[in-house]
């Protein structure tokens, strides 16, 4: 009876020890981090004006990869879970925050072109331009409410509405929605630095963004929250000091309260829809409407980016990482679809759609019948090619951003260049897609870049300074 109490605590208190070193550990590489956060915002005399952009992209994953799984860390009951969470907390540090910081500096270091331009808009590339996004814009009205989709949460409870839309039909809709951010922020630009104003293409910008925004407001959080900084970012961009701020703080107000509104829909939206399978009722807009906590899951779950990596860690030391293998099946279903219909649709129809869905099978029991679950950029990153994966992440978004900053302000000679920076910009806040999703989005865009490109009514006369 001694030896298995003896036994017993012994067991505890070395568990305890470990959780104590674990705890203490983690505390000291995360005020390492910080302390180097610091350094390198003064040895960089980092500025709002500058960048915004790199600022913004830091704060957002240090929720994701600090903030949140901090919270949740000190809460773990079991040690081998810490043990994980720690070694993915400092794989991210060194083999992510580190490279990312010491690129970024590198490049923004670089010496940059100073360029003064006259921009001017063709009034007859203006006009056609409004007039295609009024169609536009009416098109996706017609489809959206003829289809019943412009509830996309709807969609969600009765597959067919999706999958029974015409290729037009389809192509209209999901390009309105993965590329309005980004048209707006185009629309803004070419009218903010042009010297002559289109009325009517002013007229057709406000229709487009208006409808947009109830998009947004009834469906999506993370599309919210993507075009806030989008547009937050456009006011540091052009305002660099506090007079400006304080004349825009009704604007932020305003800004405020329709974040808070659009918040407030999207859990009514998930409720009422969940509650009367997929029925639309204008009880989604009322922002007093009483819904059930659990509708939607608590923050300290959706944006703790560690956990998934954590529970992935095990089985993929042990079977080994993937070695792109979770790559396959994004990559297959951009040309599946056309030269191997029926692998492709059952593929997704067991929403084995993305790396994620591979990953969850292989390496954890968490797979779910939608395969969806909290992940970031760096998840697919990581279980692919570990550690070396962090690095590969850290490279792009550093040139990635360095490259937004450089040009999506400044409407240079090349208007590829400009919309190509607009395209990026409106993606990189998006923290929970996949690596891999960024060259294959892009492939998915070009026809709406060269659309874009096509109608895009500036003219620049540049003048170079060294």
């Amino acid at each position: 009876m001694v030896k298995k109490i003896y036994k017993t605590l012994e067991v505890y208190f070395r568990y305890k020890k470990l959780n104590i070193i674990y705890n203490l550990l983690y505390l000291i590489a995360l005020a390492f981090f910080f302390v180097a956060i610091l350094f390198f915002v003064k040895k960089c005399r980092v500025q709002l004006k500058q960048d915004f952009i790199l600022i913004a992209f830091l704060l957002l994953s240090i929720v994701y990869i600090i903030f949140v799984p901090a919270f949740n860390f000190f809460q773990l009951p079991d040690g081998a879970q810490k043990r994980n969470y720690l070694k993915v907390t400092l794989y991210i540090l060194y083999f992510f925050y580190a490279p990312f910081l010491l690129f970024s500096f590198f490049l923004r270091s670089r010496k940059k072109r100073k360029v003064s331009d006259k921009i001017s808009i063709s009034s007859k590339k203006a006009s056609g331009l409004a007039f295609s996004l009024f169609f536009f814009t009416i098109l996706f009205l017609w489809i959206s409410i003829r289809q019943n989709i412009f509830f996309s949460r709807a969609a969600s409870y009765d597959t067919e509405l999706k999958t029974n839309l015409s290729f037009f039909d389809f192509l209209i809709y999901n390009s309105f929605v993965r590329y309005g951010s980004m048209i707006i922020s185009f629309l803004y630009l070419i009218q903010k630095f042009s010297v002559n104003k289109n009325t009517i293409l002013r007229l057709s910008t406000a229709l487009f963004t208006l409808v947009y925004i109830l998009f947004c407001i009834v469906n999506s959080r993370q599309m919210i929250f993507v075009f806030l900084f989008q547009f937050i970012g456009f006011f540091f961009f052009f305002n660099n000091n506090i007079k400006a701020l304080k004349k825009r703080i009704p604007l932020i107000i305003i800004i405020s309260a329709f974040v808070s509104y659009g918040i407030k829909t999207t859990l009514n939206a998930r409720y009422l829809l969940t509650e009367t399978d997929g029925k639309v009722s204008f009880q989604i807009l009322n922002p007093f409407l009483k819904v059930d906590e659990n509708v939607s899951e608590s923050l300290n779950t959706r944006l703790d980016a560690i956990f998934l990596m954590a529970e992935m860690t095990p089985e993929a030391e042990k079977k080994g990482y993937a070695w792109g293998k979770a790559w396959a099946i994004p990559l297959f279903l951009i040309v599946g679809p056309v030269l191997y219909p029926q692998e492709a649709a059952f593929l997704k129809a067991t929403y084995m759609t993305d790396a994620e869905s591979y990953l969850l099978v292989t390496y954890t029991n968490l797979q779910n019948s939608t395969m969806d679950f909290n992940s970031i950029f760096l998840t697919d990153a990581y279980c692919n090619f570990s550690a070396l994966g962090f690095l590969l992440a850290a490279i792009v978004f550093a040139v990635l951003i360095s490259f937004i900053q450089q040009n999506v302000t400044i409407v240079s000679g090349n208007r590829i260049v400009f919309i190509l920076a607009l395209y990026f910009y409106s993606k990189i806040f998006v923290i929970e897609n996949e690596l891999i999703s960024i060259p294959l989005n892009f492939f998915k865009a070009i026809p709406v870049l060269l659309v874009l490109l096509i109608f895009c009514p500036i003219k620049v006369q540049r003048n170079e300074k060294n």
